[in-house]
């Protein structure tokens, strides 16, 4: 894969490092502070020249300001993946980090379909997108479910609207009420034809989008690869339904590989190089970011 640029963070998280504590809590203390002195808001620049305005107070937006980069193994997997003219969806795009990534390896003749139902993130999508003029990503404000209706959508914290999940059990409180839709009515039928990667990050609902996506698998080109975050710490039925989609994948051809990542800040800081997908190995009991890849090896 190509390498991620070095993360050559300011120096005052550099300073962070050698002060006693939990890394991410200073990470997240530090930017209260900014917060407090210039405002909520402020400019980044990813390491791949995208320019975003982000929330400090909230943990993905910081490291993106901090740092420049969300999530590098992903990052780099996704950019080494997708060439020009391909088109990417990204189902919970956030503020648009993905979809601007994919938005500059695809080129103007790709396309990149951003999918996010909450209203407030949704905004700050398509400021980010504004900002990039990036004008090959449709923005869809929607969730993606098994049947079209209307869901209820349950905000994150303030520190982490990135949580903000369709899942009642997760605690939150109702947000908002969004419509929802299955994928093949999101997507265009030029879209579907040349689609090449998805990535599905939608805190815990997961498995309903990879059912009938598995479903209706011969619909899609068949060196399309999707990438999901699957917490198989959701309970003892819902590993095991996640273990049944898995080998049910596999019968499809498709193998299964965990890609690395980590929320430690402190790894970002002393980021070592990027770790290709290898092998997912069950049972588990955490979180793993899963690629299913016909064409991998």
């Amino acid at each position: 894969m190509k390498p991620v640029a070095p993360l050559r963070p300011r120096w005052p998280i550099r300073a962070l490092r050698f002060l006693p504590g939990s890394t991410n809590r200073k990470f997240r203390r530090y930017g209260k502070l900014l917060k407090a002195f210039s405002g909520r808001r402020r400019l980044a620049r990813t390491y791949f020249g995208a320019a975003m305005l982000c929330d400090l107070e909230d943990f993905t937006a910081g490291f993106i300001y901090h740092l420049g980069i969300w999530e590098p193994h992903i990052s780099a997997f996704v950019a080494d993946r997708l060439r020009p003219g391909d088109a990417f969806c990204d189902i919970g795009a956030n503020i648009g980090y993905y979809s601007l990534l994919a938005s500059h390896a695809v080129g103007p003749g790709g396309v990149v379909i951003a999918v996010e139902p909450s209203p407030p993130i949704f905004a700050l999508l398509r400021e980010n997108l504004a900002l990039n003029d990036a004008r090959n990503v449709r923005p869809v404000q929607a969730a993606v479910a098994p049947r079209a209706g209307r869901v209820a959508l349950y905000r994150g914290p303030s520190w982490n609207t990135g949580m903000t999940t369709t899942l009642a059990e997760r605690g939150f409180k109702v947000a908002d009420e969004v419509d929802a839709l299955p994928l093949e009515d999101i997507l265009r039928p030029d879209e579907t034809a040349r689609l090449r990667l998805i990535k599905i990050d939608v805190e815990g609902a997961e498995a309903p989008i990879l059912e009938r996506l598995l479903g209706r698998i011969g619909n899609y080109p068949p060196e399309m690869e999707i990438i999901a975050e699957l917490a198989f710490s959701g309970g003892a039925n819902h590993s095991a339904i996640l273990r049944d989609l898995i080998e049910r994948f596999a019968a499809a051809g498709y193998s299964a590989y965990e890609i690395a990542n980590t929320y430690d800040a402190r790894s970002y800081m002393n980021f070592g190089g990027v770790i290709a997908p290898f092998p997912l190995k069950l049972p588990s009991v955490v979180q793993k970011d899963v690629l299913f890849s016909r064409i991998y090896r």
